[in-house]
């Protein structure tokens, strides 16, 4: 729950920085998007794994390995939308 909490203020960060035009300039507003939902993924799938952990606790451990392979499939999938 804590790792759920935390990288939702995190997140909840980076959109106020955002907003507030508080970024380096270099920093488009479509990158900026795009790394708040990069942040939005170790949440979601911590929230999910709560859900599951009610069914069966290893089985929530083992989901937690979803982070790794849907950080890089976002980050495939971002870079290609950044670059059109």
């Amino acid at each position: 729950m804590i790792l759920t909490i935390t990288g939702s203020i995190l997140a909840v960060i980076w959109l106020q920085a955002s907003k507030g035009n508080l970024l380096d300039k270099s920093i488009t507003k479509l990158q900026g998007r795009l790394m708040f939902y990069d942040l939005l993924i170790p949440p979601g799938i911590f929230l999910i794994s709560i859900g599951i952990s009610f069914i069966d606790i290893q089985v929530a451990q083992y989901f937690w390995i979803l982070i790794f392979v849907a950080k890089i499939v976002a980050r495939k999938r971002f870079s290609k939308i950044a670059e059109i």
